[in-house]
C-alpha cells in the first residue's frame, strides 16, 4: 500500500490532445484505466491561468509560443500529451521536444510564459481526450484514489 501512496503523491492529469507515439514516459504497470509511468527529464513552456476565467487563454498562450511568439520567430513542433497541473493553479505545459535544453530554446515574447526543466520522475495518470473541465478534472482524480 505505501507503494501506491508515494505514486499519488505526484498525481497529475493529462490531457491527450494528439495521437502520436510518446517517448516520455514508460508505463510501469497498469492497474484497470491507472497507469503508473516512470518520466523522463522534461523541459516545459508553461501558462498558469491568473483565474478561472482565464484558464481558457492557456492552450492559446502557451501555443503562440511554439508558433513563432519568441524572440527568434522560431516555430517549436508542438508534443503530446498537453500537460494540466491542477496541483498548480491550472497550469498548462507543453513538453519541449528533445532538441532542446533549457539553454537553448528561444525566449517567450509573453512574459507569463515560463519555461522550466522538471527531472525524471514517477506518476499515476489516466488518459482521456476532449475539453477538461472541473467535473471532469474531480472524476479522474477519484479515480486515481481509488
Amino acid at each position: 500500500m505505501n507503494r501506491f501512496l508515494y505514486f499519488f503523491l505526484s498525481i497529475m492529469l493529462f490531457q491527450q490532445t494528439y495521437s502520436q507515439s510518446n517517448n516520455y514516459y514508460t508505463v510501469i504497470e497498469s492497474i484497470e484505466d491507472v497507469e503508473v509511468r516512470q518520466y523522463k527529464k522534461m523541459i516545459y513552456a508553461s501558462y498558469t491561468p491568473i483565474d478561472q476565467p482565464d484558464r481558457g487563454n492557456s492552450f492559446k498562450n502557451v501555443a503562440g509560443y511554439i508558433f513563432g511568439s519568441n524572440d527568434k520567430n522560431q516555430n517549436i513542433k508542438m508534443t503530446s500529451p498537453v500537460v494540466v497541473k491542477l496541483h498548480n493553479d491550472n497550469e498548462m505545459a507543453f513538453i519541449m521536444p528533445d532538441k532542446y535544453q533549457i539553454n537553448n530554446l528561444p525566449i517567450p515574447n509573453n512574459d507569463k510564459i515560463q519555461i522550466y526543466e522538471e527531472p525524471k520522475s514517477i506518476k499515476a495518470a489516466i488518459r482521456y481526450g476532449g475539453y477538461s473541465n472541473e467535473k471532469i478534472e474531480k472524476n479522474k482524480i477519484s479515480e486515481l484514489k481509488r
